[in-house]
């Protein structure tokens, strides 16, 4: 009976956290879509997947480093990259059923593939740390794959600095925090 007793409490408790956690989030998400009219002025401007301005952008990388794997191991650092273009761009992505524009800064990925000389390979592998994954052949890797550190002007939470957007793929294919990249 009194285990009964505390389960209930703990169940009421858990829900009360999640609860309070979504509305918080949902919250952020208008608040953070309003300010943003640089990007909301785009919503209505096109319906097609992609960059729809770009722009070179003076940007300070957050420090990371991305393990490689391939012939050998070597890896990716915000100090292979301080010489590399950023660039700040608004681009329409999919989640296959909605289309949202959003302001991103970040690196070409075939930028960083020239600055670390990572030119023969067949396919790439992203990884992050949550476990998800994604795979591109040679000829996925477009101008429209970057390495991305921000969204709307926001950067990723403390321990997420690099994430990985595909513009002209589903947004399904856009992940996180990349930790690691295979190069096959």
């Amino acid at each position: 009976m009194k285990k009964e007793l505390i389960n209930k409490i703990i169940i009421i408790i858990v829900t009360a956290i999640l609860s309070s956690a979504l509305t918080y989030l949902t919250i952020a998400l208008v608040r953070n879509n309003k300010k943003d009219n640089f990007v909301n002025s785009y919503n209505n401007a096109t319906k097609k997947v992609g960059v729809i301005k770009a722009e070179k952008y003076d940007y300070k990388l957050p420090a990371f480093s991305i393990s490689v794997l391939g012939n050998k191991f070597d890896s990716i650092t915000s100090k292979d990259l301080e010489k590399t273009p950023v660039t700040r761009f608004i681009a329409v992505v999919s989640n296959g059923k909605n289309k949202i524009v959003r302001k991103y800064t970040g690196i070409k990925f075939k930028d960083v593939l020239n600055t670390k000389n990572f030119n023969e390979y067949s396919s790439i592998t992203f990884k992050s740390t949550g476990g998800l994954q994604v795979t591109y052949d040679k000829s996925q890797i477009t101008d429209e794959v970057f390495l991305i550190f921000q969204v709307n002007d926001k950067g990723f939470i403390k321990n997420e600095k690099v994430g990985l957007l595909a513009v002209d793929r589903l947004s399904r294919y856009s992940i996180p925090n990349i930790v690691r990249i295979d190069i096959n």
